[in-house]
């Protein structure tokens, strides 16, 4: 199994970034979405960590660094994770199906179901 049974809470302060999330990163389109997503319906998908192996209660940050930002952006102190077994982060992306265009509209199709503004989409 590559996950712990149970997502758990964590604090930001114990996420340990693998790679930083530049300016101009926070300016493209893609971080704006996830922004503006969090914001309207709240985090869909947690981020993935895996313990740190010092023993002290921190974690490395596996998938997930935009959403992290966006939240730490927010003021948010803690989220739920997913804890992944394996703290390689090579080896998680490696398994990771992207999302296809399809999928991506079909979830924009049911978050505007759900209520969601379409302006509040195409931010």
């Amino acid at each position: 199994m590559g996950f712990e049974e149970r997502t758990s809470m964590v604090r930001l302060s114990d996420i340990q970034p693998l790679k930083l999330v530049s300016e101009e990163v926070k300016r493209s389109p893609k971080y704006r979405q996830i922004a503006a997503s969090v914001g309207e319906i709240g985090l869909v998908e947690p981020p993935v960590v895996a313990r740190s192996r010092d023993g002290q209660g921190k974690f490395l940050l596996l998938d997930g660094h935009l959403r992290l930002e966006v939240l730490r952006e927010r003021g948010q102190l803690e989220i739920e994770c997913l804890i992944s077994t394996e703290d390689e982060a090579f080896t998680y992306n490696k398994r990771v199906n992207r999302i296809a265009i399809i999928q991506e509209h079909r979830m924009i199709l049911k978050a505007i179901e759900n209520g969601v503004s379409e302006v509040s989409i195409g931010v």
